[in-house]
């Protein structure tokens, strides 16, 4: 046994999946913009950002600190 759905059903439901594949190919876009801006960030500062995120944080004085495991 098959459903049918309307005419009108079936166009909502593309056009939903038109915006959701538009949403997806703009956030892809920003994941290779970042990964792009820390590879550069990378060659210039000679710092891995990405390994490195998180590994520090401010103490109570203000100063930088490796974080206690």
């Amino acid at each position: 046994m098959s459903k049918k759905i309307s005419e009108d059903a079936q166009s909502q439901l593309e056009h939903r999946v038109k915006e959701l594949e538009k949403a997806l190919r703009k956030a892809t876009t920003k994941v290779r913009v970042y990964e792009t801006l820390l590879e550069v960030a990378k060659e210039k500062t000679g710092i891995d950002i990405k390994n490195n995120f998180g590994s520090r944080r401010f103490n109570e004085s203000g100063n930088v600190g490796r974080v206690k495991k």
